[in-house]
């Protein structure tokens, strides 16, 4: 709340005072303080914080914080133009889980990279979902794809899906 009230040294504060109380509060703490450094455009502070964060999730067998930092990482190195990089970083996060969580913001680098066949797969595998708000989620991606492909008729098509599913 701090961040999103234009309060970044108080944000700092919660997230060092977080640090300190154990080795899930350190790992929440370093995803914080990159977040707050992407908020303030130092990517590369952020790509420091956030790979020394999943090497210390890895060593502590926290794999859910290795992949909220993998994407984390990925919007890291793709605001530095290193959309290569920023694509491993995503397929690293869809390696341990394939969620929703995971695979849209992995899908934004798919399309960024033209690996649009991929990105299909993963909305695709969205649309296979019984709730509706995953369903579209899955229209959501066809749309971003079919865009991408220069379909806008489809596109168009896919996101009126995916309202109609969302309301």
């Amino acid at each position: 709340s701090a961040i999103a009230n234009g309060k970044p040294d108080a944000a700092r504060d919660a997230y060092a005072k977080m640090a300190k109380s154990d080795e899930s509060g350190a790992s929440l703490a370093v995803t914080g303080l990159a977040d707050l450094a992407l908020a303030e455009g130092r990517a590369a502070e952020a790509v420091a914080l956030l790979e020394a964060g999943i090497k210390a999730d890895r060593a502590a067998n926290n794999l859910s914080g290795v992949q909220v930092k993998e994407i984390a990482l990925a919007d890291a190195l793709g605001m530095q133009g290193d959309v290569k990089a920023a694509v491993a970083a995503a397929r690293r996060a869809l390696a341990l889980d394939k969620t929703e969580a995971q695979i849209l913001p992995a899908v934004r680098w798919l399309i960024a990279a033209n690996q649009l066949d991929a990105a299909e797969q993963l909305g695709a595998a969205l649309d296979q979902s019984l709730e509706e708000r995953t369903r579209a989620y899955g229209r959501i991606v066809a749309a971003q794809v079919a865009l991408a492909r220069g379909k806008r008729v489809e596109a168009v098509d896919a996101m009126r899906s995916a309202l109609k599913l969302a309301d």
